[in-house]
Formats: structure tokens, C-alpha cells, sequence
């Protein structure tokens, strides 16, 4: 009796296994240049005053500089402020620059803020479809008074 269950269930999990099924390879990574040498400081506008300047670059040597051949359309910035679990859009500039003056970056009357970017590259919009590359490492700035 044994042996026939046995039988009968290994007969039921060949049966009842699916083919080998093959994921199907990413193909968007490499449609919109990825961000690099992503550099950050905060300056000192005014004595109470602070910007918080983010710069960055594309590989314009694997891309080439014509930012509509390399589908490089802008980029979009995000920011949170004090955590990462909402990040609201901040702008969507053309350089690969963006510099921050807004309320949420002055210290006030807290001894720091911390602020976190995201940076996404945009492609241009073809055959109706537009592709965004992969978003910037995490960015934490310490903004002190």
C-alpha cells in the first residue's frame, strides 16, 4: 500500500510540475544615462541663510554629449525632510545642478536638519513610451546652524 502512495505522488508532482519558465532580462537600464560623480555641499548665503547645492554628471563619453541622442531629457529631484518615507518632487532642471534655498534646509531654531534627495534621470518620450533610469544613491545632508 505504501509503495503504491508513493507511485501515485511522485507520479502527481511530475505531472503537476510546470515547465522551467525564464525571466525575461531588463531591457530599460540602459535606455536614459545613469547619474555619476554626485557631489553635495550647504553654503552660507546670510548669517541665518543656507543652500544646500547639488551637482552631478552623466557618462558622456558612453553617451555622447547631445543629450537627445544619450535620451537624456532632465532629471527630477525629489526631497524629504527628517525621514525617507515620503519624498515629495522639487523640480526637474536641465543642467545636471539644482540648488535648494527653501525653508525646509534653514535650521531655524533647531541646532540641524536633515534632508534627503533623490535625483531620477528622464528619458525623452518615444513610441509613446518614456523611460526613467535608475534614481541617484540616497542623498543624507546635515544642514547645521
Amino acid at each position: 500500500m505504501m509503495k503504491i502512495f508513493c507511485i501515485i505522488s511522485i507520479a502527481v508532482f511530475v505531472i503537476g510540475c510546470e515547465p522551467e519558465r525564464f525571466l525575461i532580462p531588463n531591457t530599460h537600464n540602459e535606455r536614459v544615462p545613469e547619474i555619476i560623480n554626485l557631489t553635495y555641499f550647504v553654503d552660507t548665503i546670510t548669517a541665518t541663510q543656507k543652500v544646500v547645492k547639488i551637482r552631478w554628471a552623466y557618462d558622456s563619453v558612453k553617451y555622447g554629449t547631445d543629450r537627445v541622442k544619450a535620451n537624456l531629457r532632465d532629471w527630477e529631484v525629489y526631497r524629504s525632510a527628517n525621514d525617507t518615507l515620503q519624498f515629495t518632487p522639487r523640480g526637474r532642471p536641465v543642467f545636471p545642478s539644482w540648488d535648494d534655498f527653501s525653508a525646509e534646509v534653514q535650521p531655524g531654531g533647531n541646532d540641524s536638519v536633515v534632508i534627503y534627495y533623490k535625483i531620477f534621470p528622464n528619458g525623452y518620450t518615444k513610441d509613446n513610451i518614456q523611460f526613467v533610469g535608475r534614481p541617484s544613491p540616497l542623498i543624507r545632508i546635515v544642514v547645521k546652524k
